[in-house]
């Protein structure tokens, strides 16, 4: 609610100088001088003028007050939309701050836990027949893959070379040559029996066909933790928020108390990483050394504090405020990037005070007893406390404030 303006104290009783020398002077002239003393009278009269005139003079000029006066500060929160530009000068106006680029390239290690899961063990092996249905003999190279049941894939250990088939007395012989494979995948399942019939990849079996000699052998398999790249991307994304904090960290030790950093949204490159694990290897753990160049800017902290006060200060209910020095906080809300320039929505939280005349205030103090001003000070908008001191220390009915305006001195103070 407004305040009424303060009203100065009423004025006080008679002055106490007024009165001290209105009854010193009636003192001096009961005073009878002796008959003879003449000259010693006058002495006396004259040293007790002095004294009286140096009395006055000193209440006049000595007396000193120091009113130290408490407000409590009204917090105004905006919101403002700035832009931070490298390349142009500051313009309040137009919430346009200057801006500095700042780069800098760090480097670091992280490790964390596999989630990934992997079968590993041993892939079967043994010998087939491969037969060879056509008129002409036929080369296969070593990697062709030969498929069993249940689409189990094998492949062949070396270059074989198939004879055409022939006629015999008893009908047509196919061709046939045996040969060694492996089995393209780990597990007993490939351990198959003798005689189980396979076919060649990417031909027909009325021309290529093969089967087991005997059982193949030695496939085995277990599940084990392994690397998944889900881990590595969630170990890159890690570090890389790390060395972007540290990177922060070390740029704004490297700025002065006037600077602020822009610590959102800054650009970050990753221009080196290495795995201490591929995906699908196994590993209870995964380490990754990466090295990031991180970009962003930095602005004078003096300019958006001068923004924050110009689009805060203003009238309220009819009285005129203003900041309190440098009780700015600075809230980044978004911060974008495009190019160099930064576009960013801040919420400033400014803390103001009532605009005071101190002239005005210590004139109504001259000369008044402290009660008699108790209420303007109350009455003074967002007041909080007084404290008032008196140099030296009179006696009651002389202790008000210096008549004099240069000995009182008003110091405003905001409670936190």
């Amino acid at each position: 609610p407004h305040r009424p303006h303060p009203q100065p104290p009423p004025a006080t009783s008679p002055r106490p100088i007024s009165s001290l020398l209105t009854k010193l002077r009636l003192i001096m002239a009961t005073i009878k001088r002796p008959r003879g003393l003449p000259l010693i009278g006058a002495g006396i009269a004259a040293v007790v003028a002095v004294l009286i005139g140096g009395l006055a003079l000193s209440y006049w000029f000595l007396p000193r007050a120091l009113v130290t006066l408490y407000l409590i500060p009204k917090t105004i929160s905006q919101t403002l939309q700035i832009t931070i530009d490298p390349n142009r000068e500051t313009d309040l106006a137009k919430k346009r701050l200057a801006g500095e680029v700042m780069e800098l390239e760090v480097e670091d290690s992280l490790e964390k836990a596999t989630t990934g899961e992997s079968e590993v063990g041993e892939k079967a092996t043994g010998e087939i027949t491969v037969f060879n249905k056509t008129s002409s003999s036929k080369k296969l190279a070593a990697g062709t893959v030969v498929i069993g049941p249940n689409q189990l894939q094998f492949s062949l250990d070396k270059d074989i070379t198939i004879a055409s088939q022939s006629a015999t007395d008893t009908g047509i012989t196919f061709g046939k040559t045996t040969t060694s494979v492996t089995a393209g995948q780990v597990g007993t399942s490939s351990n198959l029996p003798a005689d189980t019939p396979l076919t060649i990849k990417g031909f027909d079996s009325a021309t290529y066909s093969a089967k087991t000699n005997k059982t193949l052998s030695g496939g085995s398999s277990k599940q084990v933790r392994s690397v998944s790249k889900d881990d590595q991307d969630a170990l890159l994304e890690e570090l890389r928020n790390k060395l972007t904090s540290e990177a922060l960290e070390k740029l704004k030790t490297s700025t002065n108390s006037n600077e602020t950093i822009i610590d959102q949204k800054v650009a970050t490159e990753i221009i080196g990483k290495k795995f201490t694990k591929a995906v699908g290897e196994e590993a209870d753990i995964i380490s990754l050394t990466a090295k990031i160049r991180i970009k962003t800017l930095k602005f004078k902290t003096s300019d958006l504090i001068e923004l924050a006060k110009k689009e805060s200060t203003g009238t309220e209910s009819g009285r005129d405020f203003i900041a309190v020095n440098d009780k700015v906080d600075i809230v980044f809300e978004n911060v974008e990037f495009e190019d160099e320039v930064a576009a960013i929505t801040t919420t400033l939280n400014t803390q103001l005070i009532p605009k005071l005349d101190p002239d005005e205030i210590i004139g109504n103090l001259q000369g008044k007893y402290p009660v008699e001003t108790e209420n303007y000070l109350k009455s003074l908008p967002e007041f909080s406390k007084v404290e008032i001191e008196f140099s030296p220390k009179l006696p009651q009915p002389l202790a008000t404030f210096p008549k004099r305006e240069k000995n009182i001195t008003l110091k405003i103070k905001v409670i936190q």
